[in-house]
């Protein structure tokens, strides 16, 4: 059930979170998690943004500890 905040749904579509992710090297796993752009990326907070919005929102599952 959708539960992103109205901030985030301001700032987000399901398809401006996900090009954003993908622009900057993200890639989606089957899993429904974002795997990091290489080892050792610092998720930047508009990355995090993004990240959250889809987790809130459509329950993907993040990024994993050790990607």
């Amino acid at each position: 059930m959708p539960q992103a905040s109205d901030e985030l749904r301001a700032k987000w579509d399901d398809s401006s979170a996900i090009e954003y992710l993908e622009k900057r090297g993200y890639k989606l796993t089957k899993n429904w998690t974002w795997k990091l752009p290489s080892v050792g990326h610092k998720i930047t907070e508009e990355e995090s943004s993004a990240i959250g919005y889809l987790v809130s929102e459509w329950d993907f599952a993040g990024v994993p500890y050790n990607s």
